[in-house]
């Protein structure tokens, strides 16, 4: 399911694979994870994203957006 779900935000275009020995650009990556939650006898999993995290040269997403 989880492999699903980030198909789904790939086609989607909110988010891109990224080759993984690509060195020459700049990419910003944002850690995920998927979150399991098991309810009435089903398990339902969700992707979340780590905004906090954040690069030596380049600060988090938190840090940078509006508060508000």
């Amino acid at each position: 399911m989880f492999h699903y779900q980030m198909l789904n935000y790939i086609t989607r275009g909110q988010v891109e694979a990224t080759p993984p020995d690509d060195l020459t650009s700049t990419l910003f990556h944002r850690p995920h994870e998927a979150v399991k939650k098991e309810k009435h006898g089903k398990t339902k999993f969700r992707i979340v994203f780590d905004a906090s995290s954040q690069d030596t040269n380049a600060p988090s997403l938190n840090k940078v957006l509006r508060k508000g």
